[in-house]
């Protein structure tokens, strides 16, 4: 299978459901991207798995995560806009006409793999029963932020390269540590202390080694 950004597809979990369909498809309705830099990629129908009623802080809160794995899933900003919902009796009870963080369109370069785009069907679920423990909510939260951070267009290779290592050490540390509860905790702080003074004294010495090589030229 192909990307999902060509595939319609079902997300469930939690109690809740979202069904995608692409722009591209007949069925969805016409939309057109608010700029060149910027896409609408798919028009996405939510509901309650077992039809309940919810209410427009349960339906902000279900968007705003959903954003979240969608973010996490691309490896930049993605977010849900003109957002309307309506009540049993077809009058509209929700309007948003804004939207979300979204970053400038450029290909995916997160968690998925591209070429087998059913696989985030399989990752919804995990993703969203780690988003109701608190510490994994706050994890995921920041993870998200720098991995979509780390764009060279924004902080440059250098600090792309600084906020990447610093999402995969982050990331690490819940895993082993807060999950898992390995005994790395010592491992981690030293490993940590270690890069911190390299990289505070990796200047010192190159400052040291040309102030050497100035005098012997004099």
């Amino acid at each position: 299978m192909g990307s999902p950004e060509q595939l319609g597809f079902t997300l469930k979990a939690c109690g809740w459901r979202a069904q995608f369909t692409p722009v591209s498809d007949k069925r969805a309705a016409s939309a057109k991207p608010m700029h060149d830099r910027y896409r609408i990629s798919h028009q996405v129908e939510f509901t309650r798995e077992d039809g309940s009623l919810f209410t427009a802080a349960e339906a902000e809160d279900f968007l705003a995560k959903l954003s979240l794995f969608l973010s996490f899933c691309h490896g930049q900003w993605v977010a849900t806009s003109f957002t309307a919902a309506v009540n049993p009796s077809g009058e509209v009870a929700l309007e948003q006409w804004g939207t979300g963080r979204v970053s400038p369109w450029r290909e995916p370069s997160g968690w998925l793999d591209e070429h087998h785009g059913d696989s985030i069907c399989q990752l919804y679920g995990p993703f969203c029963e780690k988003l109701q423990d608190k510490s994994w909510g706050e994890a995921l939260n920041l993870i998200v932020y720098w991995f979509a951070r780390a764009e060279t267009n924004i902080v440059g290779p250098d600090g792309a390269c600084i906020l990447l290592q610093a999402t995969l050490e982050r990331f690490a540390w819940h895993v082993l540590v807060r999950d898992r509860q390995d005994d790395l905790r010592e491992t981690f702080q030293r490993t940590n202390g270690k890069r911190s003074f390299e990289m505070n004294a990796g200047p010192m010495v190159m400052c040291s080694h040309r102030r050497k090589t100035e005098r012997r030229c004099r």
